[in-house]
């Protein structure tokens, strides 16, 4: 019983050695509009954010910090219980050696807990960089727009207004990179002047993570039309908050998304705020 206590003890304090380099690194994230989830075993001291992609981060952390405690009180006892033992030991070399186990595997336990995240900061920093999954490029699935038909553009009209020229990202404001997976090939020549007066109004960088590439919807004003562009926020929190402030609400997708409406110049445009970027279309009045 007591070999299986002190290895019950070194063993816990090994897996809050590797959970502590996801609890207690987070890097800055997209945000989302999201309710926080409300939990049925309730942790001291977690509040989540925000920001959905850093709340599994948050749960772990809280965890972590909520074990430290307990892995403190336990290593307490078992050098306790050590001490205990040495000092009925009566010179008896047995249990002396006995006493050392126990006060040994706690301290052991107790250095491990209590530097997990340093040491793995040490072997590697990747270790310690907690990052959500971005997988924009992997699929990007159209939202359903009910005052938008999903009607197929008829052959005869699909390549009027197109810039079929893989050189097309040069006619972007300075201010606006294109990620290497993202295509404009086929886009409208509306959609880049109108991606242009966006970002010179909002006065940032910004980066177009998808335009008509990967998999999207066939039907009419979407990406794989050239009328949408992606935008990312994972690092530009500021430009959700723009989005806000010169849309006018436009109520919430079935996916419980918001969307925004409002006009630059001779365009309109429909921006939806998903978790990790923003769906821009953009068309002429």
């Amino acid at each position: 019983m007591k070999k299986f206590f002190k290895k019950y003890l070194t063993g816990l304090a090994i897996c809050w050695f590797f959970l502590a380099g996801f609890a207690l690194a987070q890097g800055t994230q997209p945000s989302a509009v999201l309710t926080p989830p409300a939990l049925e075993v309730p942790i001291p001291d977690l509040s989540f954010s925000g920001d959905a992609s850093l709340w599994i981060a948050e749960y772990v952390e809280a965890i972590y910090n909520y074990a430290i405690g307990v892995i403190g009180i336990l290593a307490a006892v078992v050098m306790g219980i050590g001490g205990i033992v040495w000092l009925t030991a009566g010179g008896n070399a047995a249990k002396v050696s006995e006493a050392k186990k126990w006060i040994g595997a706690a301290l052991t336990g107790l250095v491990l807990a209590l530097t997990s995240y340093t040491m793995l900061f040490i072997i590697n920093p990747d270790l310690t960089a907690f990052q959500s999954l971005n997988i924009d490029q992997v699929k990007n699935l159209p939202e359903s727009d009910p005052d938008i038909p999903e009607v197929p553009i008829p052959p005869s009209l699909a390549g009027i207004n197109k810039i079929n020229n893989p050189n097309v990202s040069n006619a972007l404001n300075p201010g606006i990179t294109l990620s290497p997976t993202a295509s404009l090939e086929g886009v409208r020549y509306t959609t880049i002047n109108g991606i242009n007066l966006l970002q010179a109004g909002f006065g940032k960088p910004i980066v177009i993570t998808s335009g008509t590439d990967g998999d999207h919807s066939q039907s009419a004003l979407s990406h794989a039309e050239g009328y949408k562009l992606d935008l990312r926020t994972r690092d530009n929190p500021d430009l959700v908050n723009y989005i806000k402030q010169i849309g006018s609400d436009s109520g919430l997708t079935q996916k419980k998304y918001p969307t925004y409406r409002f006009d630059i110049g001779d365009y309109t445009y429909k921006v939806l705020i998903e978790p990790n970027h923003l769906d821009v279309r953009i068309v002429t009045k």
